[in-house]
């Protein structure tokens, strides 16, 4: 019985370790010009994980798929893409536009507290 306990507490000790944090998935708009939105996801974050986040592909002139390059390695993964296309035609000539929107998703720890201020300045913004 000697031998069990130690293990049993380095177990519980473990398992509430491991329970003070859970992960959010948190999620960004990047167009094909390479502009990042991360809409209010900037103000419901606490300010110690907001300053590791967010990138602003646009600064370094990226266009959208280098752009989308950059995201993925900071850890950004690809949600899904909408691909919008338009055309005109005049005299008998058409031009067709094409333009892609990527939807990005992140998933980041958060313990309770953190968790419970993000809830609270989400809701306080509607």
């Amino acid at each position: 019985m000697k031998n069990v306990t130690p293990v049993l507490i380095l177990l519980l000790l473990s398992f509430s370790a491991f329970a003070q944090t859970q992960k959010v998935q948190v999620f960004c708009h990047l167009d094909y010009n390479g502009n990042a939105d991360y809409g209010m996801l900037a103000q419901a974050l606490p300010d110690s994980i907001r300053e590791n986040l967010f990138i602003d592909p646009h600064q370094y002139h990226l266009n959208g798929v280098d752009a989308l390059l950059l995201m993925s390695l900071g850890g950004w993964k690809l949600a899904s893409l909408e691909e919008s296309i338009s055309g005109t035609v005049s005299s008998g000539s058409g031009v067709v536009y094409s333009t892609g929107n990527y939807l990005l998703k992140k998933d980041i720890d958060l313990d309770a507290k953190g968790r419970a201020l993000m809830i609270e300045r989400l809701k306080a913004m509607h």
